[in-house]
């Protein structure tokens, strides 16, 4: 049964990776402008599909680590699932609000309000994994949370930037001078974060190499 739940929980990660950088790079898009407005219509179904996948994964990676706190054979135990919430609560919490908030923005127009939601998204991921466990975080888990960020506005850039019959060749044109604008900021942060978090997680020169 323990390695059906791990191979569970691996299953679970990928798809709660893989919905929550959709959601924040469609908020993204929304929120900077690289999505018109007025086309926001077009990205309803798809931002509501990936808020949807991060709700249902969310939910299910703290089920699964409830079953692993106890014998396996059961996903909801009320007595472990606090230890649970310690554990993945923080994540979960921002994960959620975040995907809401980042399919609220889209449906009802604000930039605004996508933009938050793709930012408290993203801060879900720095709320647990390696860099959480390191001795002192420091600033690991922001630098976390802007690696994907930074992945969720690249990830739907094929989505939001393909030219479709559909799509005016002015209209792209304006969409990949925009995302063209924010990329070429976030290429040398993306590698600069890159480079300090595994000198950190691997815990100096040494042991990276």
């Amino acid at each position: 049964m323990g390695d059906a739940l791990q191979l569970a929980l691996f299953a679970d990660r990928i798809g709660l990776n893989v919905a929550a950088l959709l959601t924040v790079g469609f908020a993204l898009h929304a929120a900077l402008g690289v999505v018109e407005r007025d086309a926001f219509g077009r990205l309803r179904s798809l931002v509501l599909l990936a808020g949807v996948g991060v709700l249902v994964f969310a939910g299910l990676r703290l089920l699964i680590l409830n079953a692993q706190m106890g014998d396996g054979t059961v996903l909801f135990d009320p007595e472990l699932f606090p230890l649970s919430w310690i554990a993945l609560g923080p994540s979960t919490t921002a994960l959620s609000a975040g995907a809401v908030a980042g399919v609220a923005g889209v449906f009802v127009g604000s930039r605004i309000l996508a933009g938050i939601g793709a930012v408290v998204l993203a801060t879900g991921f720095g709320l647990t994994g390696h860099s959480q466990g390191l001795s002192e975080p420091g600033l690991a888990p922001m630098a976390v949370a802007a690696h994907a960020f930074i992945a969720g506005f690249w990830v739907v850039a094929p989505i939001t930037l393909y030219p479709a019959a559909r799509l005016d060749d002015a209209v792209l044109l304006a969409r990949i001078k925009h995302f063209s604008l924010f990329a070429m900021a976030a290429i040398p942060m993306l590698l600069l974060l890159g480079v300090w978090l595994a000198f950190v997680l691997a815990g100096g020169v040494t042991p990276l190499l």
